[in-house]
């Protein structure tokens, strides 16, 4: 029996996430580095940088700031 394939919910927000980076100029930057607290929203900003810094060939570090 086959298993439902949907898609990653995450992927609506890649191309919007971009564009807030260059309309910001952030995506001149060499490399991204997100502080982050471990609660949600900013785990998802972390998400988001993550995966532009990828598409982009960018490097990507995350530090937890408590």
């Amino acid at each position: 029996m086959l298993q439902n394939v949907t898609a990653n919910p995450i992927i609506a927000y890649d191309d919007r996430f971009a564009a807030a980076m260059a309309r910001l100029g952030l995506d001149q930057c060499n490399g991204y580095l997100t502080a982050v607290s471990g609660g949600p929203d900013s785990t998802a900003l972390a998400l988001l940088t993550a995966r532009y810094a990828a598409v982009a060939g960018k490097p990507h570090h995350a530090v937890i700031i408590n």
